[in-house]
């Protein structure tokens, strides 16, 4: 036969701390820059949510929108047609992402630019 029960005892020690968990964050930049004579253009932005941690132990992705298009393409991105090769780089260190873009050949000075949207996802550990 069960007994009465008694009084509610003391409340035990807390746990210990559980691990870390990730954070995720999507930054959108506008971008916009004309090809140098080289062929080369690029766009830099500070980016305070790139940290050390995020370098040491994180993630960061990059997707282009071109122009108005809506789709979203993964960075790098390189296209070619023929003889003709457009890539666009993502590099980034502590708190700063650059975006590039590299045509070969070079086309024609002033004749060729970019524009659209850089989307980041950002996680860190």
């Amino acid at each position: 036969m069960p007994g009465t029960q008694g009084a509610t005892g003391p409340q035990g020690p807390a746990g210990p701390q559980g691990p870390a968990g990730t954070s995720t964050v999507l930054v959108t930049l506008d971008y916009g820059f004309a090809l140098r004579s080289n062929g080369t253009g690029d766009q830099t932005w500070s980016v305070p949510q790139i940290t050390q941690s995020v370098i040491d132990n994180g993630v960061v992705v990059g997707y282009i929108q071109l122009g108005s298009a809506g789709t979203w393409t993964m960075l790098p991105h390189v296209f070619v047609n023929g003889t003709f090769s457009h890539t666009m780089l993502l590099t980034f260190s502590l708190g700063t992402v650059r975006l590039e873009a590299r045509d070969v050949p070079a086309p024609p000075l002033g004749s060729t630019s970019y524009s659209g949207k850089l989307r980041l996802l950002i996680i860190s550990p």
